[in-house]
């Protein structure tokens, strides 16, 4: 079924815009927002000018193509939740870009939650450099009693969670309610002894 302009949010009008002007690979751009090669290119025309985008052509563009795994930006959301502060990653998590992310955790440090949880569902690929960077601010809010998690990474991270050890040393979940449980148990309720 074909993804119509009129079915997509603004939210993704919004980083298609973004990631066209830092002129991302219309492959990257279509794996990244989880649409159609064939849509992003159609949008890409109507913002752009075919034979300017990266020197491509797009009509040469086949959509049978493999995509990139390698994507060098970074896209980062701190959200404020009830309960808990959330980092939404897009794109690469790598030594280049890992600056921005640090600015990210330090936010979480510094705030009154408790918890702070990294969604992973749209990063396509972390290397060892960011992991260890991750693995560090790990012991951080462990010593400074704080609660830091992956969630919902995407399929095309997992080996390298466990290649890098991140698997088993970072807590790790599907879902932010299982998050919510891990990072705020509640007191079993003992009866009273009489």
């Amino acid at each position: 079924m074909a993804v119509k302009y009129c079915d997509l949010s603004d939210e993704i009008y919004h980083r298609l815009y973004r990631l066209i002007k830092r002129q991302v690979d219309p492959k990257i751009i279509a794996t990244t927002l989880h649409l159609p090669l064939k849509t992003v290119l159609n949008l890409i025309t109507r913002i752009k000018a075919p034979d300017t985008f990266l020197g491509m052509e797009i009509a040469e563009t086949s959509t049978k193509e493999k995509p990139v795994s390698e994507i060098g930006f970074l896209d980062v959301y701190y959200y404020q939740k009830t309960r808990f502060a959330l980092i939404k990653l897009i794109g690469t998590l790598n030594e280049e870009n890992s600056d921005i992310l640090n600015k990210e955790l330090e936010k979480g440090l510094g705030s009154f939650f408790r918890a702070t949880a990294i969604k992973m569902s749209e990063v396509v690929s972390i290397d060892e450099a960011a992991s260890r960077n991750l693995l560090n601010y790990n012991e951080t809010f462990q010593k400074n009693k704080k609660f830091l998690a992956i969630l919902d990474p995407s399929k095309a991270i997992e080996p390298q969670l466990l290649e890098f050890q991140l698997e088993g040393t970072i807590p790790i979940f599907g879902t932010e309610r299982a998050f919510e449980e891990a990072a705020f148990p509640r007191q079993l309720l003992r009866p009273p002894r009489g």
